[in-house]
């Protein structure tokens, strides 16, 4: 399946008495589909994975593998400490009918790059799926480089074939493609450096806003790596993507900033498990005050 294009980060909705209310993952879905996504992304950190059970985790990724019924990529983010727990995720993700999975690094002790190759050549050898390797120093302790990136593009049957790259750093971009060429395809995350990297190869763009935002993302991707047209794709994405990636920044707090930006779009997302808290009376204001001034509420 095409996976090129738009991926979401998808948030975890959940019932006023904080279950996982699979109705909304549903009703979200099809939200996303209607706007041109091409792969969901359950339980990734905009999903809360820390703050769900191991059966949660799956009972998400099942539910929107159904509820996407192959119109657009699942692949369900695994996050775990151990390999054998990572194992078991990548293969039942496949039983359910996931397009590939997204395999962040171990991440409570700070693991050497021999450690991270061991680790992501085991789960990838457990399974046929396609493989996103999710590089996040900023949450995972780790930076997986481009020379490691490179090993792994070269591993095994080859499906360690993405990589969400979240360093903030557009020359990341530039680094992987030379040692690996079309092995490896680069999934921007962020909104502060998409433009640049889609400009300079990057072929999809994973990022939180993308949840209440898609259409005006899917709209910039197609200008910028479709049809080339830079600069209506920059005059766009600084006219209405910039002040959403600046308002999160400035509010610090992206799973609550993006769960109430749905709201106020009249879509399921719930409250955030503690010890996350909802979003202050200012920061909400703020998020109204965004959304308004990208056209996306009146």
């Amino acid at each position: 399946m095409n996976v090129l294009g738009i991926h979401v980060p998808t948030i975890t909705p959940l019932t006023p008495q904080g279950e996982v209310d699979e109705a909304g993952i549903d009703t979200l879905t099809e939200f996303w589909v209607k706007q041109g996504v091409r792969c969901l992304v359950p339980t990734a950190n905009n999903g809360e994975a820390p703050h769900l059970s191991p059966e949660e985790r799956r009972r998400v990724w099942q539910r929107t593998v159904k509820a996407a019924a192959g119109r657009l990529a699942v692949f369900p983010s695994i996050t775990t400490n151990t390999t054998a727990e990572a194992v078991a995720f990548a293969r039942f993700s496949e039983e359910i009918g996931a397009h590939g999975i997204m395999l962040a690094p171990p991440f409570y002790f700070r693991m050497s790059d021999e450690e991270l190759a061991q680790h992501y050549e085991e789960v990838a050898a457990a399974t046929s799926l396609p493989l996103m390797i999710h590089n996040e120093p900023g949450i995972f302790k780790v930076d997986m480089k481009a020379p490691l990136v490179a090993r792994l593009s070269q591993a095994g049957r080859g499906n360690i074939c993405l990589i969400k790259e979240s360093t903030d750093d557009s020359q990341r971009v530039s680094e992987i493609l030379t040692l690996c060429g079309d092995r490896m395809t680069i999934v921007v995350a962020g909104g502060g450096t998409a433009i640049e990297s889609l400009y300079l190869g990057a072929k999809a763009w994973m990022t939180g806003l993308i949840n209440y935002l898609p259409g005006i993302c899917a709209e910039v991707y197609r200008l910028a790596v479709t049809e080339r047209k830079l600069d209506e794709a920059r005059t766009l994405y600084y006219q209405r993507i910039w002040p959403a990636h600046a308002m999160m920044r400035a509010v610090g707090r992206p799973v609550p900033t993006v769960k109430y930006a749905l709201e106020l779009l009249g879509l399921p997302a719930g409250l955030t498990r503690q010890p996350m808290l909802p979003l202050s009376t200012d920061q909400k204001a703020q998020v109204q005050k965004t959304l308004r001034e990208v056209g996306v509420l009146s």
